[in-house]
């Protein structure tokens, strides 16, 4: 039986070439941080990122995107209520067309 739990699921889309399968790095301290170096061959497409580290240890750098239902500006000039998409009986709040 396949244990779910023990797996991490990390979905990447990357370009490599021969050159980047061979790239690697290591961590150095730097002050109170571990730093590790992004090669030259790599082109950041962002200014800031995210971390994760996976239980298997991978880590991974996500770019940091705003999520827009935390930002109190959109949420003011969205209706996020929603209607029933499908039909049926309703099961919870929804907005009931007359």
């Amino acid at each position: 039986m396949l244990d779910i739990k023990s797996l991490s699921v990390y979905p990447l889309y990357t370009h490599q070439t021969e050159e980047d399968i061979k790239m690697s790095v290591k961590i150095r301290k730097v002050g109170n941080s571990n730093t590790l170096t992004v090669p030259n061959s790599i082109k950041p497409m962002a200014k800031e990122y995210d971390v994760f580290q996976g239980r298997d240890g991978v880590i991974v750098f996500s770019p940091k995107r705003n999520n827009p239902f935390h930002n109190e500006d959109f949420i003011k000039t969205h209706d996020l209520t929603q209607k029933e998409e499908f039909g049926g009986p309703s099961v919870g709040k929804e907005i009931l067309d007359d």
